[in-house]
């Protein structure tokens, strides 16, 4: 029975804003508790910073770069806020059908090309990560024909349509891609390694 699956297209750089990371410093060192005889109050703890004021810091947007080999791409995150923003670990990947409905591809993240660093990431600067899929024929059951790619930086909550650039460069783009499941790598700071996997 044939499967008709929206992905995510690439389609034009959204804006998404990404968690920044404060940096921390220094150690300190507990003074040893003098004797007391009063009764001391225990102290609530902070309430965890909310991902949407987190997600203030920073713009992203999202290109997914097919390569000549076929069967991945090479995906950039790039910071086109005014402040820098800090990211780490895996890129979230989504895909929608043509009539812009979600498609449940099987998504796993790989530590490749390695763990993923702390990156710190100035505007205008971008971090990579591999995505590689399995194609499949448009008539089997278990193939999804994405039309749209949405990617969440990690640490945010909220999905950028990505750009799919197709094999050749330019002004060519992805509108199909026919896939029955995905692994995506880990954000580094550079291409080097990330699609060599």
């Amino acid at each position: 029975m044939r499967k008709s699956i929206m992905v995510l297209t690439a389609a034009a750089f959204l804006p998404l804003t990404l968690a920044a990371c404060g940096s921390g410093g220094g150690t300190t060192t507990a003074a040893a508790p003098s004797p007391s005889s009063s009764t001391e109050t225990p102290v609530a703890p902070a309430a965890a910073k909310k991902p949407v004021e987190a997600e203030k810091t920073c713009t992203i947007k999202a290109d997914l770069n097919t390569q000549p080999d076929g069967g991945k791409a090479l995906l950039a995150l790039t910071n086109t806020g005014t402040g820098p923003c800090t990211l780490q670990g895996w890129p979230t990947v989504g895909f929608l059908a043509a009539n812009d409905s979600a498609i449940k591809v099987p998504v796993k993240k790989v530590d490749q090309p390695g763990a993923g660093p702390k990156i710190v990431l100035e505007p205008g600067r971008s971090a990579f990560a591999g995505v590689k899929w399995t194609t499949c024929d448009k008539g089997e059951d278990t193939c999804f024909v994405a039309t749209t790619v949405k990617v969440t930086a990690p640490g945010t909550t909220k999905p950028v349509v990505a750009d799919f650039i197709g094999a050749e460069g330019g002004g060519q783009k992805v509108t199909q891609l026919p896939v029955s499941s995905v692994e995506v790598g880990t954000l580094q700071p550079s291409t080097q390694g990330v699609v060599a996997w």
